[in-house]
């Protein structure tokens, strides 16, 4: 069912949300504590207790990701074309992979079924994988990409589409 967000809701988002916010509630250095939120919204500690626990519960996701090129290591994405109404059979399969991270279904691109991503140490692995994962019943084709650059980042929600919530 489609929950409408409060005012403060929103606000209470958009600080979490922001390029420089934590979602994490536990953490209790976050730039985004309880009471600095109160304090930029001028309302009770409670109040922003109480309304951050529901916020976190039902509209946000929240996870560490390990910035793998620190280890040597890098990310990739497989864009996966499969056939024969494999799809989700080919997805379950894919996620045994220890080096796969996630697997996605994907629309829009007529070729692509599906987005699996990996963590490889370099292109002999990537190489090997692309192979393994070519020769999995029901892939009709599989290409890859890796993200070189990150030119900037808004956060994962920009305040105006939280507007309109």
């Amino acid at each position: 069912m489609k929950q409408r967000l409060s005012r403060l809701d929103k606000k209470i988002l958009k600080i979490l949300l922001a390029p420089n916010g934590r979602t994490c509630a536990h953490i209790a250095a976050a730039a985004t504590s309880n009471g600095i939120i109160a304090n930029k919204l001028g309302i009770s500690l409670g109040t922003v207790k109480r309304r951050r626990e529901l916020v976190e519960k039902q509209h946000l996701e929240s996870w560490y990701s390990m910035n793998v090129a620190g280890v040597g290591h890098k990310r990739v994405d497989f864009l996966i074309a499969t056939g024969r109404g494999r799809t989700v059979p080919i997805a379950r399969k894919l996620l045994k992979v220890k080096e796969v991270v996630s697997v996605s279904r994907s629309i829009g691109q007529p070729t692509i079924d599906l987005r699996a991503e990996l963590i490889v140490k370099d292109n002999a692995q990537l190489l090997e994988l692309l192979e393994q994962v070519k020769g999995i019943d029901g892939i009709r084709n599989v290409v890859w990409s890796e993200v070189i650059h990150v030119v900037g980042k808004k956060g994962s929600v920009p305040p105006e589409i939280i507007d309109i919530l």
